[in-house]
């Protein structure tokens, strides 16, 4: 319940900020989950994701 509140007042005071407020009460929530998986939830939260068979078979645009 106290989440919730707190939430929702954020949320009321700075509107533009509702989806990283929710991400840092759900972090805090949750501490036992590890820093890479929140990421790896959010990045996929956000579209910024690619196919299995992408993954394997294509070099990441950042290595050379």
């Amino acid at each position: 319940e106290r989440a919730e509140v707190i939430k929702g007042v954020l949320v009321d005071l700075w509107p533009e900020s509702g989806k990283a407020v929710e991400r840092l009460i759900r972090r805090l929530e949750n501490p036992d989950i590890p820093e890479d998986v929140w990421r790896g939830i959010e990045e996929a939260e956000d579209g910024r994701f690619v196919d299995m068979e992408t993954a394997l078979t294509e070099k990441p645009p950042w290595v050379a």
